[in-house]
């Protein structure tokens, strides 16, 4: 609710939202006193000790509970508004503290699409003009299209502790073709393209198909990024198929944590296909497609990195509602926009609905047992759990520390011989 309420300001108002997500990471700022307005759901746990802090640092504050319940406070009794509620409250104090709300002709918020430094040095010349995004949602032109970004441009702005740049939405189509000249350079260069050349590319590319998506849906160009992405990883893994080689190359990002996990799923998933002799092209072209999509519906780096249902159960208060319905959903809402694409191999949007699914009947959407579970999804979900211990655990892989932690959970079907297979390459 956090994330949507934010978006909802953004768009309503020149404000900068901050979300907080525990009163551990709350009240040092607000004790800072550096807002103009607190927003707080007074139900979630330690709800009143933040409500306090906010009363002591003077900051004007509208209250949210589900219950629509005013918190026992001494003095006159303080208005909370319900869900439903909520946002007009949040206007309400907004224009009592003069913040004038921005109307479609001034709005920029929904208008741009942020892209990597990296990503614009790999497309020069620029296919579009480049902006940077303000503290009030200004946008302002640093990059003319057809233009060159330097080494030297993305070294300054990194320097500034600025990791994102933008252009227009209208521009997107021309950039996504820029890119799919970039990939196809680099598909017809392997074998003689070094990994780490390729490696990070990868995870650039990833990331902003999900801001593409996002922001203009799969259009043709869009989709042909993913299937460059995918042939790429299928190239690679043909020309080096172990997973012991795959791991000895493997970088890992846990803070872009949706693009690093993405591309770490793809390769060691059809590494893990290879040693189970799955490794046709085709198998391994669904298994890379699957990996590449299956989180597309969420953006958020947290709430994506949740390893189960248990877990988001025991941390909904940090995430709120909507988030919740988000992830429990991400598997369906992402096998119907694979369904709705063109020339995706058959069942890769099974692989993605099942990809949570575990062989007890345990697992979710369905609470399938492992005979009604897709070996390549199977495969998937293993390869899941590998690519999460990897960012987990620093440093050299313990296989067999692995497979130990993992044997109970996967002891059945196919995910009993993925495990034994992976047991048998001797990592």
């Amino acid at each position: 609710m956090a994330e949507l309420l934010s978006f909802s300001l953004e768009s309503a108002f020149h404000c900068a939202p901050r979300p907080f997500f525990s009163a551990k990471d709350a009240i040092p700022a607000i004790k800072k006193a550096e807002f103009d307005l607190a927003v707080l759901d007074t139900s979630l746990p330690d709800g009143m000790l933040i409500f306090e802090q906010i009363r002591e640092a003077k900051i004007p504050f509208v209250l949210h509970n589900p219950e629509g319940k005013s918190p026992e406070v001494r003095g006159p009794k303080i208005k909370v508004f319900r869900e439903n509620e909520l946002l007009g409250g949040i206007k309400l104090a907004m224009q009592e503290l003069k913040a004038e709300p921005v109307t479609e002709e001034t709005s920029s918020a929904g208008l741009y699409a942020r892209i990597s430094m990296p990503l614009l040095l790999l497309t020069r010349p620029l296919a579009a003009d480049v902006f940077i995004r303000l503290s009030d949602l200004k946008f302002v032109k640093l990059f003319h299209n057809g233009t060159a970004f330097s080494p030297e441009d993305k070294k300054k702005y990194e320097e500034k502790k600025i990791p994102y740049l933008y252009v227009r939405r209208e521009s997107l189509n021309a950039v996504a073709e820029r890119i799919n000249a970039v990939l196809e350079r680099l598909l017809k260069a392997i074998p003689a393209a070094p990994k780490k050349e390729t490696a990070p590319i990868l995870m650039d590319t990833i990331e902003t198909i999900h801001e593409l998506a996002r922001h203009i849906g799969f259009t043709p160009e869009v989709q042909k990024i993913v299937k460059n992405n995918v042939n790429l990883v299928v190239k690679e893994m043909l020309e080096v198929p172990s997973l012991a080689a795959v791991l000895s190359n493997m970088e890992r990002n846990k803070d872009k944590y949706i693009a690093a996990h993405s591309q770490m799923l793809a390769e060691i998933g059809c590494a893990i296909a290879t040693g189970m002799e799955w490794g046709s092209e085709m198998s391994l072209k669904k298994l890379a497609m699957a990996a590449l999509l299956h989180d597309m519906c969420m953006s958020d780096n947290k709430l994506c990195a949740v390893k189960d249902i248990k877990e988001l159960e025991a941390r909904k208060a940090e995430f709120g509602p909507d988030a919740v319905d988000e992830y429990k959903n991400h598997t369906k809402r992402a096998a119907l926009s694979i369904q709705g694409m063109k020339e995706v191999p058959a069942d890769v949007d099974k692989i993605v609905y099942q990809h949570h699914e575990l062989p007890k009947g345990t697992g979710f959407p369905e609470a399938l047992g492992h005979t009604h579970i897709h070996p390549l999804a199977a495969t998937l979900s293993v390869a899941h759990d590998l690519v999460d211990w990897l960012l987990d655990h620093p440093g050299k892989l313990d296989m067999p520390a692995f497979l130990e932690a993992h044997r109970e959970k996967f002891s059945t079907g196919a995910f009993k011989k993925l495990l034994k297979s992976m047991e048998e390459m001797k990592i």
